[in-house]
């Protein structure tokens, strides 16, 4: 099969397992199928390290895992399971042999936000670094650009077309002798 490229691809689990590493410490992988590829699956590798076991946690409950007992992650074979953006990176193993591997386990809400702001609140931070992206504009010389504006409407002429005209295109488009 050949090396998929690196990148964001859309996927879902199909199923989960506790495991060990080589050095005996525990990690959890998750199977998933890459939804824009049939047949594609690739495993993802978590770990519970005092660095890694948060991240771990957060990838397991974005790809459907509801429990709170890591030997049963039943949730991750459900069908229900939700839609994830899985990150897929190329690494050389010890052989120095480059495979395709998933590195993070996003959710599709497109941007990696704890929270995004409300307009009301957005519009006021956007007011109050306004001088500051007009400043940063002028120290780099990067050109201001113009505030947005709705293109302006162009008025619709009316054309009278003859009636002998509109008779004539209804007979060659006539749906009278179309075989159903």
């Amino acid at each position: 099969m050949a090396l998929i490229e690196a990148g964001q691809y859309r996927a879902r689990a199909t199923n989960g397992v506790l495991g060990e590493t080589k050095g005996g410490k525990e990690q959890v992988v998750v199977a998933f199928t890459l939804l824009d590829f049939p047949g594609q699956n690739m495993n993802w590798y978590g770990f519970f390290t005092e660095k890694t076991t948060e991240g771990t946690f957060r990838s397991l409950r974005t790809a459907g895992w509801k429990g709170s007992d890591l030997s049963d992650l039943s949730d991750l074979s459900k069908e229900d399971a939700p839609e994830v953006v899985v990150v897929v990176e190329h690494e050389a193993d010890q052989q120095g042999a480059v495979r395709a591997r998933i590195r993070w386990v996003n959710g599709t809400n497109g941007v990696g936000l704890k929270a995004t702001l409300p307009p009301d609140k957005a519009k006021a931070f956007a007011a109050r670094m306004k001088g500051k992206v007009v400043a940063f504009d002028r120290a780099t010389g990067a050109p201001a650009q113009p505030a947005k504006t709705a293109p302006a409407k162009r008025p619709v002429k009316a054309v009278e077309v003859p009636q002998e005209v509109l008779d004539a295109q209804e007979g060659e488009h006539s749906t009278d002798d179309i075989p159903f």
